[in-house]
Formats: C-alpha cells, structure tokens, sequence
C-alpha cells in the first residue's frame, strides 16, 4: 500500500499486492503481505474510503456541491465497479466526522425528480441556476441543492404531484393542450421519492403558500406510502398537501387483487399512522383519509392503480380525471 501526492492538493493512493514465495512452496503457493489490511476485500475498502475523502475533499476546496453518481464515475475503478462501496464509504467518513453528508461535506443523492409547469414560470434558486418552466418546453431535473424557499413574481394556481412518470408525461402533454390561463407547477418523484425531490415541494410550498398541493397516487400501500413522505416532508397533517386520488372506490371496475404481502405492509402502515396520529393528538382530515383507504384496501382485499382505473372507466381518462380535480382546486381557491 503506497500513499503519494502529486502536488500540494492531491493526495494519490495506489494498492500493490506485495507477494513473495513461501519459503517451503508448495505448487507455487504465494503468500501476500498487506500493509493495512488483512484481506484482499478489506484493502479494497481502505482504497475506496481515502479515494472517496480525497475526492470529498477536492470538491470542498472548489466550494461546490456534486452528487454520489458525480463522485463514483470519477474513479469507478477504486470503488471495484460498487456505487454501493462508495456510498458506504461516504457514510462512514460523515459519521466518524459528525458531519451530515449534504449540509457538510456538500455530497447529494443523484436527482431523478422531474418538475414541469407553465405557463412562463420562472424559479429563482438562491445560489444556483434559475427554473424555468413552460408549457412548450421540457420537463427539468430537480436540482439537488434546494433553498428553504424560491422567488417568483408568478401566481401559482396549483402543485400537483404525481406518483409514476408515465402519468407525469402523460399529464404533461395533456396540458399542453389545454385553454387555461392558470399557472401549474407539477412534480415527480418517478415512484418513492428522493430527498431532494421531497425538500422541493417543501421549497415551492414556502415559496406559494397559498396555492393548493394535490398528489395523485395509487390506492395500494405503496402509493400511500409515497403521499406519506411528501406529506411529512412538507410539514405534516397541517400542510396544504392533500390526497388527491385515486381513491379505492372512486371507480366502479378495474380493481386489482393485494397480495398476502401488501396485506401485512398495510396492517404495519396503518398501526404507524394511527401512532402518529395518537402522538399528534388530532384528527387531520389528511389522515383520515389515508386510514380509510388502508382500511378499505384490506377489507376488500383490493387495490386501484391510477392508470389501470382510468383505462377501465368509459365516462374519462385519466389526463381528464386528474384536470378536473386540479381545476376544481384552483376555482375553490379563487
């Protein structure tokens, strides 16, 4: 194990395997002599943590922030090819710091969070680039540093956020089509959501205290599982973030069948829901509604997935189902 540095400012570290031939060989049987380690796999490890802190520590001087995919492709080799190494290295070096990963060390999750709205809405972001968002343009990566809060001049009608983004596509297409003068912002986490994109719906929810949050997600446990976390992310029972739908029997076919195992992820759920809401010590209606269709989910034994229930109804699909409520919303506002 050799450590070297090129220059003042980087540290460079390199692994030999020392080996030297037994003193009484047998079949050519090599012995290795490790320095720091016992093991090939440990030696592995130690290569991994000083590349990683060599490369937290580079980014530190630059004064930047980057991402754990950022960090891993700069040096695949050192983490074996394990974006899982490194990720355990970096948590190993922030722990025995006491340092928080993202505040500290300026190290974040890979954003995989789409946000997309109209019409001409512009976000700008303490910092870091301004979002800018309209109907005939794209949809954009939230970006993974995220202020308490955004400025813009805009007024919003509406937050929506969407569980899966095939439907987030799907909506987004449908509102490029759609005669309305109303602003929308809306939002994916592409199924569970990640950190940065939970703390961007809190931003925008500082930032628009007065437009309505709504999330649409499956009736199943997953999907109410997922408006759970926007929820607690955003505040709790007391935020503007509300169920939206799809609700398990909003629709009168295309049910689906919950397996043994979402039976009992559902049962747990429920008894954390209901813990929180005794800690709470009130009856949000939020939570009422989440306890009804986890309740409903397992008496029925059945679940209702947003797209699967709109290809099933003959009065709507499911871009009008969603619009509908979204307009709905932004009228009781106004």
């Amino acid at each position: 194990m050799l450590l070297a540095s090129r220059d003042e400012h980087e540290l460079v570290l390199k692994t030999y395997g020392v080996s030297i031939r037994a003193s009484r060989p047998r079949s050519g049987v090599f012995v290795l002599l490790r320095e720091f380690s016992e093991t090939e796999s440990q030696a592995s490890r130690f290569t991994a943590v000083l590349t990683a802190l060599r490369l937290v520590t580079q980014n530190l001087r630059r004064q930047s922030t980057t991402t754990l995919r950022d960090i891993y492709y700069r040096d695949v080799s050192a983490f074996q090819g394990s974006q899982y190494r490194l990720n355990e290295s970096l948590r190993l070096i922030a722990s025995s710091l006491g340092y928080s990963l993202e505040r500290d060390l300026k190290v974040f999750p890979s954003p995989k969070g789409l946000v997309y709205g109209g019409p001409h809405i512009r976000l700008e972001l303490q910092g870091g680039a301004d979002i800018n968002l309209n109907y005939d343009g794209e949809s954009v990566l939230i970006p993974t540093s995220i202020p308490e809060s955004m400025h813009c001049t805009d007024n919003i009608g509406a937050i929506v956020v969407l569980e899966k983004e095939a439907v987030f596509k799907s909506f987004s297409g449908y509102l490029r089509h759609v005669p309305t003068p109303q602003k929308i912002i809306m939002l994916t986490g592409k199924g569970n959501p990640d950190r940065a994109s939970v703390r961007f719906l809190s931003a925008l929810e500082n930032t628009f205290p007065h437009a309505p949050i709504l999330v649409f997600v499956d009736s199943d446990v997953y999907g109410l599982r997922i408006w759970w976390t926007y929820m607690r992310g955003a505040g709790g029972p007391d935020s503007k973030v509300v169920f939206a739908g799809t609700y398990l029997l909003e629709h009168l076919r295309g049910h689906l069948t919950i397996a043994a195992k979402e039976w009992k992820l559902m049962m747990n759920f429920l008894k954390e829901v209901s813990g929180f809401q005794a800690e709470l010590g009130a009856e949000a209606e939020s939570l009422r509604l989440l306890k009804r269709e986890l309740t409903r989910g397992m008496l029925l034994g059945k679940k209702a997935e947003l797209n699967v229930m709109s290809d099933s109804s003959r009065d709507e699909d499911l871009n009008t189902y969603m619009w509908k409520k979204v307009a709905h919303e932004v009228c009781n506002k106004t």
